[in-house]
């Protein structure tokens, strides 16, 4: 019998039980033999299940199913009987029955419970294809604990092991956590010493499989695929289905599809996330696939399972498929400038009143961070009135970290123009009196909040950077927490990180601080990077930055830039073309930078830009690979959302950016800027 030799190891499980079919059917592949673990329903179930399926799905008779283990390697075993029901197979009707069929009862009364069969039947298979000097691949539908058990039981055999495909992890995203996915979470110890073994890995995430939803149409083909085309419509019954086995079907997915839209809101179909792991193995050409470092986080307290995918690759060790380096290929598809730019717009921007700067550790010391601020309100027109107040120079628990490959070594590397702290009398003058305490810019938030009091207004509190500042105002003087409108920070990712393979920069400098901020009980708005990572300067708009009038004739990409109409606008093209350069060469960024920071202060003034969303959002301070991670509730586990504060959904989480309109206001500032500057008189 031709065809890839295929090993499945599954949970049956409704979604596993297409993968089963698939396995039988697909051109391409010859299943040699499965393995069932605990997972959707209890060990028992799974094996039962998978044998019901194998008759009903007319599978050679020779194809064996092998009972695994019925608890996780650490933990204890947990069920899904909300999206599957009690038996893993609910609402399905039609399969033969467990007790009644002279053969599933056979197998079931041989069965052991041991475990040992799965981890033996699958070492068979493996010696039988070496003895035929062929390889196996080994697919994987469920927690992978018989696996786990295999590679550690007979590590001799790996290098017959063709690849592991599993279906599992989430890159960014979680179903049955915040961020975790189910089948890793039931036993992620597991899934780590698998990633771990120097074999080919593949993983199909939820990411890929929440797209292929069987959608109406797909089910009226399924059911009868001549009489398809006349009741896909919404408004028109199903078809008939044309056999017993379609009827089966049709019940399997009518139930699963039922449970998605309860449990997670999917309405236009459930998602066939197993059976695309023996599509891989059969059409490996219908999936986009790239190699990173995957990890599972298994000590987190928010984010213990998840799935960390390294994807900007900062262990780039590619040798092996092992401990070091790029360990899997993940699916992805089937078939300190920008402070800058802040204070210009906080300055510059119709409807904000600036009361005042604090400055605090980050993308440089705290000292520079200090005399930059005090450059950019010179050059950028700054009623005198506003004043900086220079804050902490370190974290409340880490060590201070600054990012000079993105900045530069003094925060604004590359800029040209500005002021020279040291010589300008008006800067040298505030830098002489400035204190090193970081007391100043906790007193100074707590005046301007006291001064908006007097006047029975209150106050929005920006942060660009880490949130030591605001932790320390917030801890320290609790009581005036009434009189704060908002605090609205720049930082975070929603499934994504930019510093580390989930933290993004600003939070990962100062995660503790974080985490007290987003406890008090304020409204909160966050400006993550997913948002602002869509706000990027495009040689279009670094024209039209650089000179309005000739903008249009200079944005093709074979034209130079045009000459700067003034010196602010020079002094502004060279921030940009710094962190560009640096932002291609970190990232990968081809198109231009993103204006991080910038965003926070649009959203303040102009809020119908942005779409948000409210979630429960905490930050993972004891991870392995996840310290620092931004964890947002998606699918809002904790829907108590009456405060603000430690329970419940307490921060508006910035989603989509009206791109264009964000660039409008950004360009109309500079021209407001360009008539104030004190650097083109």
């Amino acid at each position: 019998m031709a065809g890839k030799r295929v090993w499945l190891d599954c949970d049956p499980g409704h979604d596993d039980a297409t993968a089963i079919l698939l396995a039988i059917h697909i051109p391409g592949i010859r299943l040699v033999g499965i393995s069932t673990v605990h997972g959707n329903t209890d060990a028992g179930n799974t094996f039962k299940n998978a044998l019901r399926c194998l008759y009903a799905f007319g599978a050679d008779p020779s194809i064996l199913v092998h009972r695994g283990v019925s608890s996780p390697l650490l933990k204890a075993a947990k069920h899904d009987p909300e999206i599957h029901g009690f038996d893993g197979l609910g609402g399905v009707e039609g399969l033969p029955s467990a007790d009644d069929h002279p053969v599933i009862r056979n197998q079931l009364e041989k069965s052991e419970s041991s475990g040992l069969r799965a981890v033996e039947g699958i070492a068979k298979a493996v010696k039988d294809a070496m003895r035929n000097v062929e390889k196996i691949t080994v697919v994987s539908t469920g927690p992978m604990t018989n696996i786990a058990l295999f590679v550690s039981v007979y590590p001799d055999l790996l290098d017959s092991i063709e690849e592991f495909v599993f279906m599992g992890g989430g890159v960014g995203q979680g179903n049955r956590s915040s961020v975790a996915e189910y089948n890793i979470l039931c036993d992620p110890e597991a899934a780590q010493i698998v990633l771990n073994v120097t074999v080919k890995k593949i993983m199909v995430p939820i990411n890929v499989t929440h797209t292929a939803i069987v959608t109406r149409s797909i089910h009226a083909s399924l059911l009868d695929p001549q009489q398809a085309q006349t009741s896909s419509s919404s408004n028109l019954p199903l078809p008939q289905p044309k056999t017993p086995l379609r009827r089966t079907l049709s019940t399997l997915i009518s139930f699963f599809a039922s449970s998605y839209e309860s449990t997670f809101g999917f309405k236009d179909g459930p998602p066939l996330h197993d059976a695309l792991t023996i599509a891989y193995v059969a059409r490996p050409d219908l999936f986009k696939c790239t190699r990173h470092r995957v990890d599972i986080e298994l000590t987190g307290t928010h984010t213990s399972g998840e799935t960390v995918v390294d994807l900007f690759n900062y262990r780039r060790c590619d040798e092996t498929w092992g401990r070091a380096g790029k360990n899997c290929l993940v699916a992805e598809q089937l078939d300190g400038h920008d402070d800058a730019t802040a204070i210009l717009l906080a300055i510059h921007i119709p409807g904000i009143r600036l009361v005042g700067i604090s400055t605090v550790h980050g993308n440089t010391d705290a000292g520079n961070t200090f005399k930059n601020a005090l450059r950019c309100l010179y050059a950028f027109g700054a009623d005198p009135s506003i004043l900086v107040h220079r804050g902490v120079s370190s974290p409340l628990l880490k060590a201070a970290k600054h990012d000079p490959e993105i900045h530069g070594f003094d925060g604004l590397g590359g800029v040209e123009g500005l002021p020279s702290a040291d010589d300008h009398p008006v800067i040298r003058n505030q830098l002489e009196k400035s204190e090193s305490s970081g007391l100043r810019a906790v007193e100074g938030i707590a005046k301007a909040v006291k001064d908006a009091m007097r006047n029975v207004e209150k106050i929005t509190v920006v942060s660009t950077g880490p949130m030591t500042n605001i932790a320390l105002f917030v801890s320290v003087y609790p009581d005036l927490l009434d009189s704060i409108e908002e605090f609205v920070f720049m930082g975070g990712g929603v499934g994504q990180g930019n510093r580390s393979s989930v933290a993004e920069y600003n939070i990962l400098c100062d995660p503790e601080a974080a985490q007290i901020v987003l406890n008090v009980t304020v409204k909160k708005t966050m400006v993550p990077i997913n948002v602002t990572h869509t706000a990027i300067v495009t040689k279009s708009i670094h024209a039209s930055l650089l000179d309005p009038q000739q903008a249009q004739t200079s944005s093709s990409s074979n034209l130079p830039l045009p000459q700067p109409k003034t010196p602010l606008r020079r002094t502004l093209s060279t921030l940009i073309s710094f962190f560009a350069s640096s932002y291609e060469s970190t990232f990968g960024f081809k198109d231009g930078p993103p204006l991080h920071d910038a965003l926070t202060i649009a959203y303040v003034a102009r809020p119908d830009l942005f779409k948000c969303t409210r979630h429960r959002v905490d930050i993972e301070l004891t991870g392995t690979h996840t310290s620092g991670e931004t964890v947002v509730d998606l699918f809002n586990y904790r829907r108590c959302d009456e405060t603000w504060g430690r329970e419940g959904k307490n921060c508006l989480v910035a989603e989509q950016l009206d791109v264009d309109g964000f660039f409008k206001l950004f360009l109309d500032c500079i021209d407001r800027c360009d008539a104030v500057s004190p650097l083109n008189k």
